[in-house]
């Protein structure tokens, strides 16, 4: 009986431990998980900055998880602005201030699931700079617009000069601008009130110039001697005049003209043979405005300023797809030209965004693999130096793109000329100039009531915040950076 007795005790001691034990088991999981590792902030890097900054947080146990979406589970916040990683480790998070951050000081947190650690230094946000130095203004930002032939202008400024402040505005170092028919270009843009010279003068930095000498285009009958002395003559000249009066100004001035193949098949699309001597012509005139350039930069001594030419196409399927007689077939393996400008619109024209980059890129392909090599120009020598998306059809009625769609499309060129290294993508323009019965067709940044358009925010936000990365990597790193470290930022800003 004794020892039935004990036995129960001993049972009813077991079930009253377990009993405990079951107890303060359920107590334990009702209180959140303490997590195995402590998260924390041990660094920031640096601890203030302006937009397009690069910051580096250092620290313990980050996540290394990423979500549907593809994106990391760290989540970092500048206040209450939560930022785009563009790295992430179990010890580093990288990011870049958003273009949208206003200046001021904010806290920063770190939140990894359910456990959040704040620095305990906050973050001064800067405002962008309004100047930055000169290397860095002067900087090449590939993407620009251009100032031919406006048909509005809203103040008192004429329609050459109002669009070009529009552009600076804007933020663009790039103009391109007609400067006319002369045998002395130089001459005329030395002339009192010269509209030209005007622009010339304002703080761009890349300048791109349809220059003629004839307005009939000598060449088309073949160059004769008293031609090819003129042309040459024109060109060193006006070379000549721009370097020295330009010396040490960080600009570069580009000399070419409008679409070649139409001048070529005097705008014939339809044409698929051109008279051999016409041809030739062509190729004569452009190697004797490449000859005068050379020359003229062998004779003037000259820094921080520098004179190019180019040729511009516009027929590139034709030559590609059908062998037709066109300037990247026929002209362009006979020349030396330093670059080449291609007027896009007959591979740009899709509808599928897919074939508009296969198109795109397989023409500049075509027009690169013509060019005679030219050692002392680096990176790639093809250059978008039109395209653009009208809304309105050139029969003036039909809607051929919404604003919308304007600016989507002309941002899939700009990404799929800047992945391929074009060192220019040129869009036709910031005022519109073709109407047709009185109707804009809507080739414009800025439309006929003064109102910005999304291509317009798209070009001056590129651009703004390409300066802040810009003068943040010279500033960090001492020099510029190359073209294909801007790209691989430019791309992911598109």
């Amino acid at each position: 009986m004794k020892l039935s007795n004990l036995k129960f005790a001993n049972i009813i001691t077991v079930i009253a431990f377990l009993s405990l034990s079951l107890t303060t088991l359920s107590c334990k999981e009702e209180v959140a998980p303490q997590p195995d590792k402590k998260l924390a902030i041990t660094n920031i890097e640096p601890i203030a900055g302006c937009a397009e900054t690069e910051i580096t947080i250092t620290g313990e146990n980050f996540s290394l998880a990423v979500n549907s979406s593809g994106n990391s589970t760290n989540v970092v916040k500048i206040g209450n602005t939560i930022m785009t990683l563009i790295g992430f480790s179990t010890t580093k998070l990288k990011f870049r201030i958003p273009f949208s951050m206003a200046a001021g000081t904010y806290p920063v947190t770190i939140t990894v699931g359910n456990n959040t650690v704040e620095y305990p230094q906050k973050f001064t946000v800067q405002p962008l700079p309004t100047t930055y130095p000169a290397e860095v203004e002067s900087y090449n930002y590939v993407i620009g617009t251009q100032n031919i032939g406006a048909s509005y202008k809203f103040t008192g400024d004429s329609k050459l000069i109002e669009p070009a402040k529009r552009m600076w505005e804007m933020g663009s170092n790039i103009m391109k601008i007609h400067l006319g028919y002369s045998t002395n270009t130089a001459a005329e843009l030395q002339k009192v009130g010269n509209e030209n010279k005007m622009i010339i003068d304002m703080p761009f930095n890349h300048y791109f110039f349809w220059v003629y000498t004839d307005y009939n285009q000598w060449w088309k009958d073949g160059m004769s001697a008293s031609d090819s002395i003129a042309e040459y003559s024109n060109m060193y000249n006006l070379t000549k005049y721009l370097l020295q009066t330009y010396n040490n100004t960080n600009k570069k001035f580009y000399f070419g003209h409008w679409e070649g193949d139409w001048l070529l098949t005097e705008t014939n699309p339809a044409m698929t043979a051109v008279d051999p001597v016409r041809i030739k012509g062509m190729i004569d005139w452009l190697n004797i405005r490449q000859r005068a350039i050379d020359q003229a930069k062998l004779d003037v001594p000259h820094s921080n300023v520098d004179v190019f030419h180019y040729v511009e196409v516009n027929r590139v399927v034709d030559a590609m797809q059908n062998n037709y007689d066109r300037i990247a077939n026929r002209i362009l393996p006979y020349t030396n030209v330093d670059f080449v400008s291609y007027s896009s619109y007959d591979a740009i024209g899709h509808s599928d965004y897919s074939s508009t980059n296969s198109a795109l890129v397989s023409a500049l392909n075509y027009i690169e693999s013509k060019l005679k090599p030219k050692p002392s120009i680096s990176g790639k020598r093809v250059f978008i130096g039109e395209y653009g998306y009208a809304l309105i059809g050139s029969d003036g009625v039909s809607v051929q793109n919404s604003a919308t769609a304007q600016n989507t499309r002309s941002k899939y060129v700009m990404k799929s000329a800047i992945t391929w290294g074009c060192p220019f993508v040129l869009y036709w323009e910031m005022y519109n100039n073709e109407v047709v019965n009185g109707v804009q067709r809507g080739f414009w940044l800025i439309n006929d009531k003064n109102e910005k358009q999304p291509i317009y925010y798209t070009h001056e936000n590129f651009i703004k915040a390409g300066k802040a990365w810009v003068n943040n990597y010279f500033t960090t790193n001492k020099k510029l950076p190359s073209y294909d470290e801007f790209k691989a930022w430019a791309i992911t800003s598109l």
